[in-house]
């Protein structure tokens, strides 16, 4: 979950009045704390509500956001959306098909949003806008200043699409906004002036999926996450598989011959302990920034490092993989989804025996649909 405020220490300050939108320098002063004293407040006057019910639809959106449309027993109907990656337990992977049909409890809360709508840098006299020309909605809103020091702006684009703006206030105290007005670095440290208001939203603070076991873990296995770590790709491991990809899976022959002297760029490799001694495996797979794949089911290969060398344990073709909760031989079991069809995907389970990973088993994931427009997953031993 994301936190708005960060604090470094609490005083008894008194509150900022309700209703003033602008203020004069004199009254500046007294504002220089009370952003935490709103805070807490007006968090101390919301519940929490739980609401359960079955998962009846969901929609992938991007950055994995999802929403379901719950059903309670009582047949009250809500739509409630969230981000997967917020809450443990809900990854992309289970929060698709997999989801339909399942018991969740949500936890919702009125949740305090801060934002800028302008800082102002009185030593160089600028002035950073978040709009170019203040919008209605925005004049209607009670808008407060206070008077800080500018600690940093940040900007992320990974999995979602994050940004803040900290400003540390003359008790020390630091407030993270939920804005980024582009704020040159060299402003860092500087004193300034922050115009900022608050919204209060209803947010998912807490999940909880029915624990029972699902169709699919009854059918394939209990899959557990493991830490990832991205690294190089080893030379030798990369000069092997340019070779064996040019060979036998016709690629893209441009970006092979374009990367020809560099050929671990064409290939992604991440860090992960298969057996628990401590000395992880490498999963190699092709690289996101030069796609020489432009099938449904890409290579994936699994190494093991002895020495100096490296000795492939797996070679296979993949859309998706997981790590599987039982072991053989010391080893993690291996789940390779490789794509069928449009509505049937192929689940290979992989063992560990004498020094490689074998195919033990194969499910098929049929998704049917009836008249109605109801799907329906079921598992069936690969024919």
């Amino acid at each position: 979950m994301k936190y708005l405020i960060i604090i470094s220490g609490f005083l008894l300050l008194s509150l900022l009045p309700f209703g003033c939108s602008e203020k004069s320098s004199e009254e500046i002063k007294n504002t220089e704390s009370s952003i935490l004293l709103i805070m807490k407040k007006i968090d101390s006057s919301k519940e929490t509500i739980s609401f359960t019910g079955k998962v009846i639809s969901y929609e992938g959106m991007v950055y994995p956001r999802f929403q379901f449309e719950l059903r309670s027993a009582s047949g009250e109907e809500k739509t409630v959306w969230f981000n997967s990656v917020d809450f443990e337990g809900i990854d992309e992977a289970i929060s698709e098909r997999e989801m339909k049909g399942k018991e969740i409890t949500v936890v919702l809360k009125d949740v305090i949003h801060l934002s800028l709508a302008s800082i102002y840098f009185p030593e160089e006299n600028k002035t950073y806008t978040k709009f170019d020309t203040e919008p209605e909605w925005l004049k209607e809103k009670e808008q407060y200043k206070v008077k800080a020091k500018f600690l940093e702006e940040v900007i992320l684009n990974n999995d979602i699409y994050e940004e803040w703006t900290k400003l540390k206030l003359d008790n020390g105290e630091i407030v993270k906004f939920e804005d980024a007005l582009e704020i040159e670095p060299t402003m860092q440290d500087k004193e300034v002036v922050a115009t900022y208001y608050y919204d209060i939203k209803e947010e998912v603070i807490d999940v909880k999926l029915d624990q029972s076991i699902s169709p699919k873990e009854k059918a394939i296995g209990k899959t557990i996450a493991l830490p990832l770590n991205d690294v190089l790709v080893p030379i030798a491991i990369a000069q092997e598989l340019y070779t064996e990809v040019l060979n036998d899976m016709d690629p893209d022959e441009d970006i092979f011959e374009e990367f020809k002297d560099n050929p671990a760029s064409l290939f992604l490799a991440q860090e992960v302990d298969l057996n628990d001694d401590g000395k992880p495996e490498l999963i190699v797979t092709k690289s996101g920034e030069n796609n020489w794949c432009y099938s449904h089911n890409c290579p994936i290969w699994i190494y093991g490092k002895k020495g100096n060398s490296y000795n492939r344990f797996l070679a296979s073709s993949f859309i998706s993989y997981e790590v599987l909760e039982k072991k053989k031989q010391g080893f993690y079991g291996f789940l390779i989804v490789a794509h069928g069809s449009a509505s049937t995907n192929y689940n290979k389970v992989f063992e560990f025996e004498n020094g490689r990973y074998i195919e033990s088993r194969c499910i098929m994931v049929v998704y049917n649909v009836d008249a109605n427009g109801n799907e329906t997953v079921s598992y069936e031993p690969c024919k």
